[in-house]
């Protein structure tokens, strides 16, 4: 107990940190900029990003973004420091990526779809962050070891209020997430399987389960970002 008689609050990790002020100094330098639209909050530092680099900020706001690109290249710096434990080693392929990609189905709205995947709680857990601005969507995923199934567990949320949990099985280099969805009061199984292909590209396939099959849903192809 701190000698005031007020238990001081526990500090936030090093890339939380940094992500929150970022994310604050970007949304000061679009709102000062008035060419500029400021998007509604909840956007990622690398989707503000690429908004300031459209505005071309000058004086101190140029300084300011220095200061982003910075403290962006620390977070990521921070991200490798830190050594995934070894139950959550089949997601090791993917941990540290960034991606964007579209339907390949059709007929498929051209939307850009961003994922990243990070290392988070000192290594004991995964997080598979999507967004898709052109609708506002964002989605993140939780992934760590449950010692009670002695399995990887998942436990998703999004936005528009669908969420899901389940398991994750690796085999030959795919890594396959079984699991149940929450879509408006109704339960659906899911299958979504993840390969990263001969030519670098990354392959996202989903289905639902129907009438005993596995109908396909989507599939999306993502290029990995420098």
């Amino acid at each position: 107990m701190h000698p005031s008689g007020f238990r001081p609050l526990s500090p936030l990790p090093f890339r939380e940190m940094i992500s929150r002020g970022s994310q604050a100094v970007l949304q000061s330098i679009l709102s000062r900029n008035s060419a500029c639209y400021l998007p509604p909050s909840g956007h990622s530092v690398r989707s503000l990003l690429r908004l300031v680099l459209q505005t071309k900020p000058q004086g101190a706001l140029r300084r300011a973004f220095t200061w982003i690109l910075f403290a962006t290249l620390l977070t990521s710096l921070a991200a490798v420091a830190i050594q995934l434990q070894d139950p959550l080693t089949p997601l090791e392929p993917l941990v540290g990526t960034s991606w964007i990609g579209r339907f390949v189905s059709t007929p498929a709205p051209p939307f850009d779809h961003e994922i990243e995947w990070t290392i988070a709680l000192d290594g004991h857990v995964v997080r598979w962050m999507k967004q898709v601005d052109e609708i506002g969507f964002t989605m993140e995923t939780v992934f760590y070891w449950d010692a009670e199934t002695e399995a990887i567990a998942f436990t998703q949320l999004s936005n528009n209020g669908i969420h899901g949990r389940g398991t994750v099985v690796s085999e030959n280099g795919m890594i396959t997430l079984v699991g149940n969805s929450i879509r408006v009061g109704e339960l659906a199984e899911f299958r979504q399987t993840f390969e990263i292909m001969p030519d670098g590209t990354l392959e996202d396939c989903y289905y639902r389960r129907a009438f005993d099959s596995w109908i396909p849903e989507h599939i999306i192809l993502y290029e990995q970002r420098p």
